[in-house]
């Protein structure tokens, strides 16, 4: 790495378009690397540990998605900025539900292009620096680590709501609903609208399942993993939590098992699924999809559950 310089590797296939938006970066400052498909990208990536990473969708071999998805399996790649380069403006949804860090649309502009990428990089510059002193620490100190369950106690314990003893969810619930019973006296009687916490990884099934919680008036909070989750429970304590079961890294047991140590949540319901919605078309086909009938089992007990808590 150039001294003082952020990294950013652009994955893009079309060689004009890359070259120049290589150069634009350059010449704004940044030391770019460039690879044509995922999979290079990819490769790429694990050398170097980029800053930020600029990635087209539609690619030979393989695509931004299957990259951003490799990527989030790794330590650094976790954190790693992901903008999305694409001329297929339908596909926004999808990736915001991923949780990329910016959407640029083709074709590009050169000055709001880098302005864009200028201003991710300023917002989160040091937390970038931090966690790569953290990456290459772990790196040379591998032999000495831990399984992944121990690396997920160590951030566990970091977490401010496991540290501290908190109002658990019932003592919570039973603040909204003396502030919905005393709002009831003056009359205004308003439903005490409940919160949903959700974990999956699959970004057409959070999103799906999302939008049916909503329709049914509930609050829902999402995570993608179960690291998402650890940072999602330090700020929220939610009434219900719903995990997919067979998560990356981790199983729904194995971290419903990690959340009930947590002292706010050990009241707080976990509801752990197999296969809840099956997908009929591609990612960008909104609404294409079917619940299975343990995805009506799900509904079904999370509103018995919310009416439980009344």
């Amino acid at each position: 790495m150039t001294e003082g310089k952020y990294i950013i590797l652009l994955v893009e296939d079309e060689a004009d378009l890359r070259g120049l938006l290589a150069k634009k970066l350059d010449k704004a400052g940044f030391e770019v690397h460039q690879a044509e498909n995922g999979q290079k990208g990819l490769e790429l990536a694990k050398r170097i540990m980029p800053d930020l990473i600029i990635c087209d969708v539609v690619m030979p071999e393989k695509d931004g998605n299957y990259l951003l998805k490799e990527l989030k399996k790794t330590e650094f790649g976790q954190y790693t900025p992901f903008v999305i380069l694409t001329a297929r403006p339908k596909m926004r949804d999808y990736f915001e539900v991923v949780g990329v860090d910016d959407f640029i649309e083709k074709p590009v502009k050169g000055g709001e292009f880098i302005e864009r990428i200028q201003k991710i990089l300023l917002e989160r510059g040091e937390q970038i620096k931090l966690k790569r002193q953290k990456v290459l620490s772990s790196k040379r100190n591998s032999a000495s680590q831990g399984s992944i369950e121990s690396e997920y106690s160590e951030e566990l314990s970091k977490t401010e709501i496991f540290k501290k003893d908190k109002k658990n969810s019932l003592e919570i619930s039973q603040e909204r609903k003396d502030v919905h019973d005393a709002d009831k006296k003056q009359g205004r009687d308003y439903p005490v609208r409940r919160t949903i916490l959700v974990i999956e990884n699959d970004p057409f099934i959070l999103k799906n399942l999302r939008s049916l919680l909503i329709r049914r008036n509930y609050d829902v909070a999402v995570s993608c993993s179960h690291e998402e989750c650890l940072k999602a429970v330090s700020n929220l304590v939610p009434d219900v939590i719903i995990t997919k079961n067979a998560l990356p890294q981790i199983r729904g047991e194995q971290l419903a098992s990690r959340l009930k140590r947590i002292p706010a949540l050990r009241n707080v319901p976990i509801i752990i699924y197999s296969k809840i919605i099956e997908r009929n078309s591609a990612y960008d086909d909104d609404g294409q999809y079917t619940i299975t009938d343990e995805g009506e089992d799900l509904l079904g007990t999370v509103i018995k559950l919310m009416d439980s808590i009344r």
